[in-house]
């Protein structure tokens, strides 16, 4: 089965949450690290029931990873943020990092993977 990690980082706090299966949910572990402090602000853990995390796996699946790159490729670094994706499934992993990505038409599948990262935080923060 799949794990993901999802990192978002600013200058003052790296947000991270990761989802690991197990044989009856799956768990899902939020972490907020403030740089300044060098302390954990936040850590959560949550179990997510095995067909909600079935489905998350499904949506990203549909995901191509090769078209976030096209569509990001070459371009420029500014401050904000940075978005780190890396899935893995037995010992095969696949990484994105993206620097201040936004939800545009120009950018479709960009979008979809920064709406989908905006569901796991959302999920796990509730």
């Amino acid at each position: 089965m799949l794990e993901f990690v999802i990192e978002k980082e600013t200058d003052e706090e790296i947000i991270s949450v990761s989802v690991k299966p197990n044989d009856k949910n799956a768990i899902a572990t939020y972490n907020v690290e403030r740089i300044l402090e060098c302390y954990n602000a936040k850590y959560l853990r949550k179990k997510i029931s095995i067909l909600d995390y079935k489905k998350l796996c499904d949506e990203i699946e549909a995901l191509s990873f090769e078209k976030v790159f096209a569509e990001n490729n070459g371009r420029l670094f500014l401050d904000g943020w940075t978005l780190r994706f890396a899935i893995q499934s037995g010992s095969t992993v696949l990484k994105v990092e993206v620097q201040c990505p936004d939800e545009n038409a120009q950018a479709p599948e960009t979008a979809k993977l920064l709406t989908f990262c905006k569901k796991i935080f959302a999920l796990v923060e509730a």
